[in-house]
């Protein structure tokens, strides 16, 4: 019978595909790395940047609910939610702590047990929410946002398909 921790284990392993797939695509076509949108974010660097400070953020959270060791890696000292500068120059310059916290979240889904799951946080509007609902949240928004650079992607001519789970085969 499948649970809660065997999704949250493939959302963590398919997600590190889909960003390799991205990052592939990305230093493939380099030039629309920080080449100039009209919506909120002025590039795709921001909105990578954007995706990877949000979960930064919601691991930082989630190590104090939890009292989990695997986020103290050296990428959470660099950053701070009151600095939102993205020193990012370049996929290339992104791709090392991407893939970094991407193992970091694999390896703490894969470590944390089923009553961790349950413990809440106390969110800044008062709201609780349980460390699960946080994980799918987390997976979600990089989703959502990955939709968006995939569309600019298609805008710009270039084929992609990075964000189909389906094709994530678990089993290699």
């Amino acid at each position: 019978m499948v649970c809660i921790k065997d999704i949250l284990e493939y959302y963590s392993q398919c997600n590190k595909y889909i960003n390799i797939n991205i990052i592939k695509t990305l230093k493939e076509n380099n030039y629309i790395f920080n080449k100039s949108l009209t919506g909120y974010y002025k590039n795709i660097n921001d909105i990578l940047f954007h995706i990877l400070t949000v979960d930064m953020s919601w691991t930082n959270d989630l190590k104090e609910i939890t009292k989990s060791t695997v986020f103290e890696e050296k990428i959470y000292k660099e950053f701070n939610d009151e600095n939102d500068i993205n020193p990012y120059k370049s996929i290339i310059d992104f791709e090392n702590d991407r893939i970094i916290l991407d193992d970091l979240l694999i390896e703490y889904v894969n470590e944390i047990n089923l009553n961790d799951l349950e413990k809440e946080l106390i969110l800044k509007n008062n709201k609780r929410k349980k460390v699960w609902e946080i994980l799918i949240h987390t997976f979600n928004h990089q989703t959502h946002h990955r939709g968006q650079i995939s569309q600019i992607i298609d805008e710009n001519g270039i084929e992609n398909d990075f964000s189909n789970m389906i094709r994530y085969d678990r089993n290699k």
